[in-house]
């Protein structure tokens, strides 16, 4: 049996006879591929280039010879003011890309060319800048001699060079649009061919394919049957391996598919595995959108990860609060160390930047009330530097008015700044928070910071808030019934006084009696002697 009948000589010839055509539409691509970059290169760097630099020179051309001619006929500050900028700035930027595309230009008659209308170009310059020196002012209009050499330099000068620049540069826009054309047909052309080649390559190798096919179906049963075995096995639960396929045909990528499924399975349980474990940011991805499982799991894993970060921050409001408890306990009895205590560890546990804590009190010369700030952590200057806020006065006094928590993150400018090793800056969000106990105010929280708060924070903050209203007006009681007793023993001391006083003028009064007492028997004894005497 000849080799060409059989199945191997049959895929053979088939693979043979695709890679010589491949082969040679290879080469004949390559060529109409490298033929037209050669094109392309030539029309980027030479033809394209020119031509719009020849457009350029022709457009200044004839704006250098309108605005000439206004200067000496119909003379205006706008076409003076265009003339001095292109005699000045559009000139010279353009001189600079003549010499540059003269410089890099292969087309030794293109180099020529510029050289030629750059020499028209630098005639003209000197000829309108003489025209606009001569006629700089109201006065030389008035000189007819001035006009008129003015004119001569117009006419006998600058025209015969427009002219002749003029030739040359619509001589040059006419060849390289010629050139483009010419250029662009050849391209098209080129590519023409290469369609053919490349629609008839594809036509046989498909003839060949559809050849092949009808052959190769007797040598895929082999690796259909052992996946379909792996399937089976995974249809059981059972994970097994899957050798290696470097065959890129249909079952190859069914191969591939399998491996890859294979992976996705154990990738699966390994996940599963770290969730149990409590790992919730290990690395994973779903197979695809669909893969019900895989999203399953990052479903799960969402859902685990929530309730583990809420159980997390009911624990830190948990430990928060009773740090503060234990804090507010242990320094009840002294005010000032109480209320910084308080404001610093409130500020350092939230991980802001600073916060103060002011109180409600009362003017005893007034009778009205206030806040007054008692305790600062961190603070830098703030837009208003007095302690004493009245009531309703600025985001304090409202949070009090209001009797509600104010959570900014737009904070005014200049209101309050945090000082940093970079510098003053606004916070990114400021909190203020009310002391509130049954309805009643005791002072305002303001928590400043760069870092954002989470509703849980601000629920925190409140809740501390209540226990810290609930302290400070233990503390207020207290203050009372101290002020209360220490008036009762004032009050007891002074009645003591009066009493040892009202004592000491008892002594005296009886001494004084007594005195008396005694000098009037010695009157009385004086008396009785008299009368005897008398007798």
């Amino acid at each position: 049996m000849k080799l060409t009948n059989s199945l191997t000589g049959k895929i053979s010839l088939g693979y043979i006879t695709i890679a010589i055509i491949s082969t040679v539409a290879s080469v004949i691509s390559l060529f109409i591929l490298s033929n037209n970059k050669d094109i392309d290169k030539e029309i980027s760097k030479n033809s394209v280039p020119a031509l719009l630099l020849y457009k350029d020179l022709n457009g200044m051309n004839n704006e250098l010879k309108r605005l000439c001619n206004s200067w000496i006929y119909t003379p205006n500050q706008i076409d003076k003011k265009s003339l001095k900028k292109l005699l000045n700035e559009d000139y010279l930027k353009l001189n600079n890309e003549i010499t540059t595309i003269g410089n890099l230009s292969e087309d030794g008659q293109n180099k020529a060319d510029l050289k030629k209308t750059q020499e028209f170009f630098n005639k003209m310059v000197v000829d309108a800048t003489s025209i606009s020196n001569r006629l700089s002012s109201d006065e030389d209009y008035a000189d007819d001699s001035i006009v008129d050499l003015a004119l001569i330099s117009y006419d006998q000068k600058l025209l015969p060079m427009y002219n002749a620049n003029d030739l040359l540069i619509k001589s040059a826009i006419k060849k390289y649009t010629d050139s483009l054309s010419t250029l662009q047909e050849n391209k098209n052309t080129s590519y023409n061919f290469f369609y053919i080649v490349l629609i008839s390559m594809l036509v046989i190798i498909l003839v060949t394919g559809i050849i092949s096919l009808s052959v190769s179906k007797k040598i895929i049963i082999t690796p259909i049957n052992q996946l379909k075995e792996v399937i089976n096995k995974m249809g059981r639960g059972e994970i097994t391996e899957i050798s290696d396929d470097n065959r890129e045909d249909e079952i190859g990528e069914m191969r591939k598919s399998m491996k890859s499924m294979i992976s996705g399975f154990k990738f699966n349980t390994d996940f599963a595995i770290e969730i149990g474990k409590g790992n919730y940011d290990v690395n994973f991805n779903a197979l695809s959108e669909k893969d019900n499982l895989g999203n399953a799991l990052l479903e799960m894993r969402a859902n685990l990860k929530l309730n583990a970060e809420n159980e997390s921050r009911r624990s830190w409001a948990t430990n928060g609060i009773a740090n503060m408890g234990e804090l507010l306990r242990k320094n009840e009895s002294n005010e000032t160390e109480l209320y910084d205590n308080i404001i610093s560890s409130l500020v350092k546990y939230l991980n802001a930047n600073q916060g103060g804590l002011f109180l409600l009190e009362n003017d005893a010369s007034t009778n009205e009330e206030y806040l007054e700030l008692k305790s600062c952590y961190a603070y830098s200057r703030k837009k208003f530097l007095e302690k004493r806020i009245d009531l309703g006065v600025g985001l304090i006094g409202q949070c009090y008015i209001e009797q509600e928590t104010i959570y900014l993150t737009e904070v005014p400018s200049g209101y309050i700044t945090i000082t940093s090793g970079l510098g003053d800056a606004n916070p990114t969000v400021l909190v203020l928070v009310p002391l509130k106990v049954n309805n009643l105010i005791y002072g305002i929280i303001e928590i400043a910071s760069f870092n954002m708060l989470e509703r849980y924070h601000i629920d925190f903050i409140e809740k501390i808030a209540e226990t810290i209203g609930s302290v400070i007006s233990n503390v207020k009681t207290n203050q009372r019934t101290r002020k209360l007793l220490e008036d009762s023993q004032m009050q007891s001391e002074a009645l003591r006084a009066q009493e040892e006083e009202m004592r000491q003028n008892m002594e005296e009064l009886s001494a004084t009696q007594e005195e008396m007492s005694r000098k009037e028997q010695d009157y009385l004894v004086i008396i009785e002697k008299l009368k005897g005497n008398q007798n």
